[in-house]
C-alpha cells in the first residue's frame, strides 16, 4: 500500500513538472515571437530576451511570473521608446493578468487574440499609434477591471460588448477618432463596480443615453470635446457617487437640472463651452463638496440668488465668464478664503467691488473685465 502511494504521489510530481514545464515553454516561445515584432532601437530586449539565454524568462525585462508554475502573469513594457506591432501570438500567455505597453509607439490594429486572455484584470495600451476598431470580442475578457486605450488613432464606435464585462471598473478612450452615438444599452448590464468612463476628445455625437445613468457607482464622467447634442437629462441626478463630471465642449442646451444638486460627492464640474441657457441652479451653491465649478462660454443668464445660503467652502475655481449673467455678486463669494481663481468677465454684473475682495487671500487669478460695474475700486 505504501509503495502504490509512493508511485502515485512520484507520478503527481512529475506530472505537475511537466505541466509547468510546458507552460514556461509555450511563454518564452510567445515572448520571443512578440520580440520578432517589436523595433527595440535601444536594444533593451535584443539584449535580454535571448532565445539561447540559460537566464529564466521570469529574470526578463518587464516580465512578471506566478513563483508556482513559472507562467508569464504580467508584461510590463511602458515607456520603453519601442515601436512595431502586436502580434496575434500575444494571446498564447494564457495566465497573463496584467499587460502594459503604453507610452510608446507601437502601431497596427488590435489582435483579436487580446480575447484569448481571459485571466487579464488590466489591459494598458495607452499613448501609442493603434489604428483600426476596438475588437468586440475584448467582451469576451471577463475578468477585465481596466481598459485603457487613450491617446491612440482608433475609429469607428465603441463596442458594446466592452460594457457587459461585470467586473469592468474603468474604461479610458479619450483621445481617439472614435464616433457615432454611446450604445443604447451601455449600463443597461450588471456593471457593479464601473467607476469611470473617459471619453473626451473623440467625434462621439448624439444624445446621452438614458442608461448612462444607470452606471450608479460612478465616481468620474468625462465625456467633453465631442459632439454630443440634447439637453442635460435629470436622470444625472441618479449618479451620487459622481466626483468629476466633465461634459464641456459638446452642443448641449437647454438649462443644467435642478437634480444635479443630488450629487453631493461632486468636486469638478465642468460645463464649460456649450449651448447651456437659463439661470444657474440655486442648489450648485449648496454643494459643498465643489472645488471647480467651470460653466464659461456658455448662454446662462439670470442672477446670482440673494437670499439663499451660500456654502462653497472648500471652491479653488469659479469660471463663468462669456454668459449672460446680471446683478451683483453675492457678498458669500467674497468669504471663499480658499478661492484661487475667480473669472467672471464678459457678463453684465452690476454693483460695486467691495473692500471684502481683499479677503481672497489665496487668490492669484481675478477677472472681472467687460462687466457693467460702478463706483470705485477699493483697495
Amino acid at each position: 500500500m505504501a509503495r502504490n502511494s509512493f508511485i502515485f504521489a512520484v507520478s503527481l510530481l512529475l506530472l505537475l513538472n511537466g505541466f509547468t514545464f510546458c507552460l514556461y515553454t509555450k511563454d518564452k516561445f510567445a515572448l520571443l515571437a512578440i520580440k520578432t515584432n517589436i523595433i527595440d532601437h535601444s536594444g533593451i530586449l535584443a539584449n535580454n530576451w535571448s532565445a539561447v539565454s540559460n537566464a529564466s524568462i521570469c529574470t526578463w525585462i518587464g516580465v512578471s511570473c506566478d513563483l508556482n508554475n513559472q507562467s508569464v502573469t504580467a508584461l510590463n513594457l511602458s515607456g520603453m521608446g519601442l515601436a512595431g506591432t502586436v502580434t496575434p501570438v500575444i494571446g498564447n500567455l494564457s495566465s497573463l493578468n496584467s499587460l502594459d505597453i503604453s507610452y510608446n509607439n507601437f502601431s497596427g490594429s488590435l489582435p483579436e487574440e487580446l480575447s484569448h486572455l481571459h485571466h487579464l484584470q488590466q489591459l494598458l495600451l495607452s499613448n501609442n499609434s493603434f489604428t483600426g476598431t476596438i475588437p468586440a470580442s475584448l467582451g469576451n475578457i471577463t475578468k477585465l477591471e481596466i481598459l485603457h486605450l487613450s491617446f491612440n488613432q482608433l475609429t469607428r464606435s465603441v463596442p458594446a460588448t466592452i460594457f457587459n464585462i461585470s467586473s469592468l471598473k474603468e474604461i479610458h478612450l479619450t483621445a481617439n477618432n472614435l464616433y457615432g452615438s454611446l450604445p443604447m444599452d451601455i449600463c443597461s448590464h450588471y456593471v457593479p463596480k464601473l467607476e469611470g468612463i473617459f471619453l473626451s476628445l473623440n467625434r462621439f455625437e448624439g444624445k446621452f443615453p438614458p442608461s448612462l445613468f444607470k452606471c450608479r457607482e460612478l465616481q468620474s464622467l468625462s465625456l467633453s470635446f465631442n459632439e454630443f447634442s440634447g439637453s442635460i437629462p435629470i436622470e444625472i441626478g441618479n449618479l451620487t457617487m459622481l466626483k468629476r463630471l466633465f461634459l464641456g465642449h459638446n452642443n448641449l442646451e437647454g438649462e443644467i437640472p435642478e437634480e444635479i444638486g443630488n450629487l453631493k460627492l461632486l468636486e469638478i464640474l465642468n460645463i464649460r463651452n456649450s449651448l447651456l441657457t437659463g439661470p444657474i441652479p440655486n442648489v450648485i451653491f449648496n454643494m459643498s463638496s465643489l472645488k471647480k465649478i467651470d460653466l464659461e462660454e456658455n448662454k446662462l443668464a439670470g442672477s446670482f440668488p440673494m437670499d439663499i445660503h451660500y456654502n462653497l467652502p472648500v471652491l479653488e475655481e469659479l469660471y463663468l465668464y462669456e454668459n449672460q449673467l446680471k446683478g451683483q455678486i453675492p457678498s458669500y463669494l467674497w468669504d471663499c478664503k480658499g478661492l484661487k481663481i475667480l473669472s467672471m468677465f464678459e457678463n453684465k454684473f452690476t454693483g460695486s467691488i467691495p473692500k471684502k475682495v481683499g479677503n481672497l487671500t489665496s487668490l492669484k487669478t481675478l477677472d472681472l473685465s467687460h462687466n457693467d460695474f460702478t463706483g470705485t475700486f477699493q483697495t
